[in-house]
């Protein structure tokens, strides 16, 4: 589960939970960890009766893994999920210099009386001073002072800068002269009166400086720097006077291949490649998921990093035999970095189209639909795939199945095959009938985790519905597929 909205979390609540018990959880069980791989944290394992505190994921994706064996069973379990908003102020202030408020789907920054916001919106400046302390830079050299260096500053100042240099650029920040307040707090060092404080868009925390030491110089490959002067109202000393300057990034060359076909390899070796830096891009329509097997050999400072979409799934270093990754997303990027003529790999990939092939959904009283195949009008449905569809309601409700086409399987060649549909609407003992059709391409329906029977053009199957509030539709198709079918689904009481 993996929501795309930005400034929410993911949080998953089990709602209702019945399976058979066993030691740790060994034979039935609903896994649940914290990240989109099955080596990411374990957040919980529960089988029984057992339930869970709501679930908050701290990567923003749960991976959920059911797993059940041949002996006994249960009820199953029924989980909802939804996005909760974030709260950006709890990590590094939310960027803000002074005051961070959390706001739905986002936040605000805001200034102590007598301080203004400043345009950006994350910075305040001091009103109360006479003359300007802060300001945004964006020449690729200039210097940086306290306000009256080199007599010295006043209390009570709150100054910012923001460096921005230009593209492909990284800043050098160079003190030349440095003298503040001393730091006299019980021998702790910690800058608590007088200090420059110094954030790089790439850094969780910011770095204080204070008394008489002259910082290092400090060089990010960032797309900005800021610094905030601040004093109180006691002590003071010289003040600081820096200087700073844009310079160039050394660009390694990249390269870049992209590919379209649903399955392929592609085989790597140093050797041949013309550049340091090589990518390759798998994309493919959106309906479809990638699985790839990797195997390789990187000297030492060789990496080969995988990435789902725009995040990172895993990095590969050293020696590889053999890894395998299934189901991942409809796009995949690798990037190599290699400078040793020995690194090479190969790497295979294949998908599925998952477009309209399984998955769970809620009844409600709106119907939704339900096709067989994501070419349902263009082709007949591929052979040899199995396909799950889960529907499932209120506690107190029940669903209601409408197919209003059906084409599944051999033609039968009996005029007299004819739908199946109950007086009452609920199709009972159908398991009786015919029990020698319908045995490699067929649709199963199951009531409650009970199977109510397999359906093809030789048993079609017009209405039904449910005992219970799950049910649970599987497709299973061989060398003779048919045309596919359409089902409307809805919540019944």
């Amino acid at each position: 589960i993996q929501p795309d909205m930005i400034g929410y979390v993911l949080v998953a609540r089990i709602l209702d939970v019945q399976l058979p018990t066993s030691d740790n959880c060994s034979s039935d069980y609903l896994e649940i960890r914290d990240g989109p791989t099955r080596d990411s944290p374990l957040v919980t394992r529960i089988c029984g009766k057992k339930g869970a505190d709501a679930i908050v994921s701290a990567s923003g994706t749960l991976r959920i893994r059911f797993r059940s064996d041949t002996l006994e069973a249960g009820r199953g379990f029924l989980l909802e999920f939804e996005t909760e908003d974030l709260d950006e102020c709890v990590t590094n202030n939310g960027g803000c210099s002074h005051y961070c408020r959390n706001t739905v789907g986002s936040y605000e920054c805001s200034c102590p009386s007598g301080m203004t916001l400043s345009q950006r919106g994350d910075y305040c400046i001091d009103s109360t001073v006479s003359g300007s302390c802060s300001g945004i830079l964006t020449q690729e050299t200039g210097v940086i002072a306290s306000m009256g260096y080199p007599t010295g500053y006043i209390g009570g100042l709150s100054c910012y800068w923001m460096i921005y240099p230009p593209p492909s650029h990284q800043i050098q920040l160079t003190f030349h002269d440095f003298n503040l307040e001393a730091v006299e707090h019980e021998g702790s060092g910690d800058c608590l009166y007088d200090y420059v404080e110094v954030t790089t868009s790439s850094d969780t925390l910011p770095t204080r400086y204070c008394g008489q030491s002259l910082p290092d110089t400090i060089t990010v490959n960032s797309t900005r720097i800021s610094l905030r002067f601040s004093s109180d109202a006691m002590l003071a000393g010289r003040g600081f006077f820096a200087s700073y300057t844009a310079l160039v990034k050394e660009v390694q060359p990249v390269c870049s291949e992209r590919y379209s076909a649903v399955t392929g390899a592609i085989s790597y070796a140093r050797r041949d490649a013309k550049c340091d830096v090589t990518t390759f891009v798998i994309a493919l329509p959106s309906s479809f998921l990638i699985s790839y097997r990797y195997q390789g050999s990187l000297e030492a400072g060789g990496e080969v990093s995988v990435y789902r979409s725009n995040k990172l799934l895993t990095s590969y270093t050293g020696t590889t035999s053999r890894s395998r990754t299934n189901a991942l997303s409809s796009t995949v990027k690798i990037t190599v970095n290699s400078t040793q003529p020995e690194d090479s790999f190969y790497f295979t990939w294949k998908s599925k189209d998952r477009g309209l092939c399984g998955g769970s959904r809620r009844a409600t009283r709106t119907p939704g639909n339900i096709f067989s195949h994501s070419t349902y009008n263009e082709t007949d449905i591929a052979p040899f795939q199995t396909c799950t569809w889960t529907l499932f309601t209120g506690s107190q409700s029940r669903v209601l199945l409408n197919f209003l086409a059906f084409d599944v399987g051999v033609k039968s060649r009996d005029r007299r095959a004819r739908d199946v549909k109950s007086r009452d609407r609920r199709a009972r003992d159908v398991r009786s009938r015919d029990r020698r059709a319908c045995k490699k391409t067929y649709l199963e329906i199951s009531d409650g985790g009970k199977k109510v029977g397999r359906f093809c053009n030789s048993r079609k199957l017009a209405v039904y519905e449910s005992q219970t509030h799950s049910v649970k539709i599987r497709l299973v198709t061989r060398q003779d597929t048919g045309h596919g079918f359409h089902v409307k689904y809805s919540r019944v009481t």
